[in-house]
């Protein structure tokens, strides 16, 4: 009796570029949780993976720049939190929370993930893209916020892009990642506070020229 010859083995589904991306990432930062960025080298990396450093090195041409894509991850996590403020709040009240929910995604990644604050740390000083495209997102959505006030008559400004970058900087003077470290949580909240009612206040009758 002639045997069966045995089945041919499944071929393994061929990853995406996104998908490898995405467990590389996952790794790295696994990894860098559990022995620090410092600590840990693509080589560890890849063969964690059971890949070679060239496959990890062809996604992401530097520990840096996987270091900057880890905290732009981390950083969309507080777009999105600040996404979730409702628009139909009055613009003032919609402004406190944008300050108040930006500062506190940067305080839980300073305290429950150092690791990636400091990544975002990196990607500041070193102007990394991911920063800009973060920054440049902060300022429309503050824009945003200031358009609503002129259209309802609360805010009594003119300029809405010049408005909405003087209102950013000012909001940076509290909650930019490189000063929080030098002030405890409740300075940082009375400081925040201080700054948001002058605004407001600003926003709601402009100071003379």
């Amino acid at each position: 009796m002639t045997a069966t010859p045995p089945a041919p083995a499944a071929r393994r589904r061929r990853r995406s570029a996104a998908e490898t991306q995405a467990e590389i990432l996952a790794r790295a930062e696994e990894l860098f949780r559990s022995a620090g960025y410092a600590k840990t080298s693509i080589a560890d990396i890849a063969a964690s993976l059971g890949m070679s450093p060239a496959n990890v090195f062809k996604h992401f041409p530097s520990k840096m720049a996987l270091g900057d894509a880890i905290g732009a991850i981390h950083l969309g996590l507080i777009e999105q939190a600040l996404t979730a403020i409702p628009t139909a709040l009055p613009p003032a009240e919609r402004l406190r929370r944008f300050g108040e929910t930006l500062l506190a995604g940067h305080l839980r990644n300073m305290e429950g993930n150092p690791y990636v604050f400091d990544l975002v740390v990196q990607g500041l000083e070193t102007e990394a893209e991911e920063i800009r495209a973060f920054h440049a997102w902060l300022s429309g959505a503050v824009r945003s916020i200031v358009e609503a006030g002129m259209a309802d008559g609360s805010f009594a400004v003119a300029d809405a892009a010049t408005t909405a970058r003087v209102v950013l900087n000012c909001l940076e003077g509290v909650t930019h990642p490189l000063l929080l470290r030098q002030l405890d949580q409740p300075a940082l909240a009375q400081r925040l506070a201080e700054m948001l009612d002058f605004l407001i206040a600003a926003l709601r009758k402009p100071l003379d020229k």
